[in-house]
């Protein structure tokens, strides 16, 4: 399960970015199927956890570096063609800003991209520029550029289907997931999410990595929400210290439309 059968179908003569990307994607999700036996899904449904945080992935180790070709550059991105190009070129370790111990930390300082920001200032109206593309570690580091890289043996994105995407992250790790933010979820400070008001303001890219379900009593019945656990990248005063819940099984806001994942090789 690859990417290249979704780049293979399409036919237009332009490059298709944003949220033509988004929507032409997720019209196309019958190009990447997973073939399960019925007594496997069977057996996985008694097998599954109700609560699962899981390990961290491979991956979480590096983090990618911005193509200069690709058309969003700093004003988005596109996780699968991330994927591709680890696969294809191979990453070096990363870390936050400043960090130590890798050969590239994250090259912007922190910012504040949402309400009620408190730690950091607030990120500049105009997306950052991109920057060069130097293949060197940061000075001081240790281990050459190339002997430092890792590489995805395997890139794919999983089906709109709640049990597919619980049992990728049960044996393999965390998700990615892009999904349609409205303006309520810049509000949000705890709690399960589920969209309820305001205007669609673009897509955002997350990573999903278990789920869990509360139970609320009342007077005749117990009330079960199922949701995922998901890591943002709004810094630790945004939501649950930097992580949410959203509501799980709704698909609520495409949360389940676009999920992908990969393996790193060994």
């Amino acid at each position: 399960m690859t990417s290249h059968p979704f780049y293979n179908g399409y036919s237009g003569k332009q490059e298709l970015t944003g949220q033509a990307l988004v929507d032409y994607v997720r019209t196309h999700q019958n190009l990447f199927e997973v073939e399960e036996s019925e007594k496997n899904n069977e057996r996985m449904k008694y097998l599954m956890p109700v609560d699962f945080v899981t390990r961290p992935r491979d991956e979480d180790r590096i983090k990618v570096v911005v193509d200069r070709k690709l058309p969003e550059r700093c004003r988005g991105g596109w996780p699968i063609k991330a994927w591709e190009w680890v696969k294809e070129n191979g990453v070096c370790t990363g870390g936050r800003y400043s960090a130590k111990g890798v050969c590239k930390p994250y090259a912007f300082y922190p910012c504040g991209n949402h309400t009620n920001e408190i730690w950091y200032g607030e990120c500049p109206k105009a997306s950052w520029p991109t920057p060069k593309c130097r293949k060197a570690c940061k000075y001081g580091y240790r281990k050459p550029y190339e002997k430092d890289k890792y590489y995805a043996k395997s890139a794919y994105i999983l089906p709109n289907d709640e049990e597919a995407i619980r049992k990728e992250i049960l044996e393999n790790g965390p998700v990615q997931a892009v999904f349609d933010v409205y303006e309520d979820f810049r509000l949000y400070k705890r709690g399960i999410y589920k969209n309820t008001q305001g205007k669609k303001t673009g897509a955002h890219a997350v990573k999903i990595y278990g789920w869990g379900a509360d139970a609320f009593f009342n007077s005749t019945h117990t009330i079960v929400i199922p949701y995922w656990r998901i890591i943002n990248s709004w810094n630790v005063d945004w939501g649950e210290k930097g992580y949410f819940r959203m509501i799980r099984g709704e698909d609520n806001c495409g949360i389940e439309s676009m999920v992908t994942a990969g393996i790193m090789a060994a």
